[in-house]
């Protein structure tokens, strides 16, 4: 009688094989895709399907078994936020970027600075300036997008016939330049009013002829009166003074002339008028600004 334990061994080795031939065959057919995620200045990727998987600044590529559904979740950094997800992912949802792999994959997430508003009033009479942000507002309300935590000085320059006569809002004082850092949405206003007109004099001073304008030789004796004429614009004169001869024959070479107004630039030019009545052209114009 032949025994049958060998007939069972015999069939539990082939089994054995088999469950050998099943489990290296699978091993050999596992088919991985690639998940590419892309991330832009301002933030990260996490994925709690990928153990200790986080994505900085750049491109990052995993192998993942086909079929796998993987979540991702964005972070933004300070001073950034979240913006949008593009490629295998779409929307503004920082956490809503879940799908199943079943072929290579990119993902793109995006974010943006964020930003406040500063809006700056310059009241007619002035500007404010920055070349943070490349503000020039000009007796007008302007706004302008600046980032988190931006630190920019206003500059208040008034007009001719205008002075700066302080800031308010997020501002104060009256000095000129104000400093802000931009943590919040701002508003300032630089306020100018009209100059007071302050009336001032201005001393001129000048050398006696000693030719006519034909060349022949003028004394001091021979000079009857020095006319000057003046105006707050160039080629015009609304306004003359005469310097006349005094006792003895002697001309004077300086007159000091009153009524002007403080801060303007006035224009001058003059004659000389000899004792014939005999007048010379219009000597050449002079300016000066009036203290």
């Amino acid at each position: 009688m032949i025994s049958k334990y060998p007939v069972v061994f015999v069939r539990l080795s082939l089994f054995l094989f088999s469950l050998f031939l099943v489990s290296w065959c699978g091993a050999e057919n596992l088919v991985t895709y690639k998940l590419s995620i892309s991330v832009a200045q301002g933030g990260q990727v996490t994925s709690p399907d990928l153990s200790g998987f986080t994505c900085n600044q750049g491109t990052c590529t995993v192998s993942v078994p086909a079929g796998s559904t993987v979540k991702l979740s964005s972070k933004a950094l300070y001073g950034y936020k979240f913006k949008s997800w593009s490629g295998g992912c779409s929307g503004t949802d920082p956490n809503a970027c879940v799908g199943q792999i079943n072929a290579d994959t990119l993902v793109k997430a995006y974010f943006s600075p964020i930003e406040h508003t500063l809006k700056t009033t310059a009241t007619v009479g002035g500007s404010v300036m920055s070349l943070v942000g490349g503000i020039n507002c000009v007796e007008n309300i302007c706004y302008n997008r600046l980032r988190l935590d931006s630190e920019l000085t206003l500059t208040a320059l008034p007009r001719l016939g205008y002075t700066f006569a302080g800031w308010s809002n997020a501002c104060g004082g009256v000095q000129s330049d104000c400093r802000l850092k931009m943590d919040s949405y701002k508003a300032v206003t630089a306020n100018f009013v009209v100059a007071t007109q302050q009336i001032s004099s201005l001393e001129l001073r000048w050398s006696t002829p000693t030719l006519r304008e034909d060349g022949s030789s003028l004394t001091a004796g021979e000079i009857k009166q020095h006319t000057i004429y003046y105006g707050k614009t160039s080629g015009v004169y609304d306004h003359a003074v005469t310097v006349l001869a005094a006792a003895g024959g002697l001309i004077p070479t300086s007159i000091v002339i009153n009524g002007l107004q403080s801060g303007v630039n006035y224009y001058f030019a003059g004659i000389t008028v000899d004792t014939r009545g005999l007048s010379s052209q219009l000597s050449t114009e002079i300016s000066r600004v009036v203290n």
